[in-house]
């Protein structure tokens, strides 16, 4: 049996007459053999917040002065560099902070049922670890949790996982072989860069998709269509891409998310669908857009969206939109905002000194051969052609419903298909 001592020490301190005596948290420092433990005591629970540097084989108890052990506190076990094993026992739900950053010798490790997030930078640099068993209860997995765990060859997120973190598995050199749940549906930065597993995925596909999420895009050169189905871009997906290149939103997206085209040097051309309801903040910021047209489904669009698009020459935004953040346009020098007289994009390009152009509203779109647009086809809409064709300057008309034989123009053949079409026995049919 292993030795063990402990030894309890309490603080009080006297904050006024008024003031009753509050107890600080009580210290235990646990030690045996080779391993020594400092614990935190609460009034219901204990936390581990210390390791003796040296410690080869930790095994932390499930209770300590009569409390349980549920946490491991922040870098509890940082730089523990000769450790190659602990135990953690089943009453532990929380772990902190890069509770075991910089445990170059830890080899393996069982995480406990009760515990639902693995915090930021956890395991980083945990070279040696080469097997890790993640519980069911787990939801969350922060940023750089396991970043630079080199050892790591293959690893299987529980069905319970929701959220993967920023460079959560960033430059795990050796994982190729990673299973995520159908569960994760919030999956930030650049989760898996620097990984095998991610390069293979880049080999079957530049544009790399997880659970309807286009989580990377940065081997993408040329003119992309984003597939129907995807549902959102993660950030930085397609950050720092060169080239000239366009990119085509699918129907399936009602938001081009954050930042998810930030620093796409590349891109000079977006195509965004009547799907699309909000341009989210950043979402194209030092883009190379020259030219762009906000469909009218959109209503809002987000602090800094555009900003710092240099090259950004001509922007068209319809009355829809009601709400563009702050510095949506900063440092688009050379921008032209085009807009409806009266819209909220008029007063926001004179209320931050853009150039505002107006255009004209949309003519009613009419049935063709309706030249007049009363409803009915007949000589009066002949007459109207012949006068637009023979340049009437008081003339106006839907060119859509003038153009008969759809070649682009309107002109005296669209004339003669209409008289025909009047006059019945022809066999002409308006489209």
């Amino acid at each position: 049996m292993k030795r063990r001592f402990c030894a309890i020490t309490m603080a009080a301190m006297m904050l006024g007459a008024a003031v009753s005596y509050l107890p600080m948290p009580m210290t235990a420092v646990c030690a045996e053999e080779e391993q020594q433990l400092t614990f935190q005591l609460f009034e219901d629970h204990a936390a581990v917040t210390k390791c003796y540097k040296y410690a080869v084989n930790v095994e932390i108890p499930a209770e300590i002065n009569g409390l349980p052990v549920t946490e491991i506190g922040e870098r509890a076990f940082d730089s523990c560099k000769y450790m190659t094993g602990i135990t953690i026992p089943d009453s532990v739900a929380g772990i902190g902070v890069k509770a075991f950053g910089n445990c170059t010798s830890l080899k393996s490790i069982t995480i406990p049922e009760c515990v639902s997030n693995i915090s930021y930078f956890a395991f980083e640099n945990c070279y040696a670890l080469t097997d890790i068993t993640l519980p069911a209860s787990l939801t969350s997995i922060d940023e750089s949790a396991f970043s630079h765990c080199s050892g790591l060859t293959q690893i299987t997120l529980p069905d319970g996982v929701t959220s993967i973190g920023d460079w959560a598995f960033d430059n795990c050199t050796s994982l190729r072989s990673i299973t995520i749940p159908k569960s994760a549906t919030d999956i930030g930065f650049c989760p898996f860069s620097g990984t095998p597993w991610l390069e293979d995925r880049r080999d079957e596909d530049p544009l790399v998709i997880v659970n309807s999420i286009l989580i990377d895009g940065r081997e993408c050169t040329f003119d992309t269509v984003i597939p129907e189905g995807v549902t959102s871009i993660s950030r930085y997906a397609f950050y720092d891409v060169g080239g000239q290149f366009s990119v085509t939103i699918p129907n399936s997206m009602t938001s081009i998310s954050k930042e998810a085209f930030y620093y796409c040097r590349g891109l000079n051309n977006i195509t965004i669908p009547d799907s699309v309801t909000s341009i989210e903040e950043r979402a194209f910021e030092s883009c190379g857009l020259t030219n762009v047209t906000i469909p009218d489904s959109v209503t809002s669009i987000g602090t800094s969206a555009f900003c710092s698009c240099s090259s950004l020459m001509s922007i068209t935004i319809p009355a829809s939109v009601t709400e563009i953040g702050a510095n949506a346009f900063e440092f688009c020098n050379d921008l032209t905002i085009f807009g409806y007289a009266g819209s909220y994009a008029e007063a926001y390009a004179k209320e931050n000194e853009i150039e505002f152009k107006v255009i004209e509203a949309e003519q009613k779109s009419t049935a063709a051969g309706d030249i007049n647009g009363d409803g009915a086809v007949n000589l009066k809409d002949v007459i109207l052609l012949r006068r637009y064709i023979a340049g009437a300057w008081n003339v106006t008309l839907d060119k859509k419903a003038a153009d008969l034989n759809g070649d682009g123009s309107v002109n005296l053949k669209d004339v003669t298909i209409l008289r025909r079409y009047i006059a019945g026995g022809w066999n002409v049919t308006l489209n």
